[in-house]
């Protein structure tokens, strides 16, 4: 599975992402931030954590999908991870 990844009804975007480089409280305050923009779900399987993110309103799912991403990294260069 990529990265990023465009959900079979083309309405959603999931994102997987790895904890040890991204911490959780960062990826929980990127999803508390993006409230306004999308309905998130996050789940966890085998030590990843998985966003399903569905815009409220329309938008380019790839873009959201690598705009959250950005913005969980933004997050992390703030603290200096």
């Amino acid at each position: 599975m990529s990265l990023i990844t465009i959900g079979k009804d083309k309405k959603t975007v999931r994102i997987r992402i790895n904890p040890v480089f991204y911490p959780r409280e960062y990826i929980e305050e990127a999803c508390k931030d993006f409230e306004a923009l999308a309905s998130i779900r996050m789940s966890t399987h085998n030590g990843m954590v998985y966003l399903t993110l569905k815009p409220k309103k329309k938008v380019d799912l790839n873009t959201l999908g690598f705009e959250f991403m950005n913005y969980i990294l933004g997050l992390s260069k703030k603290s200096g991870i």
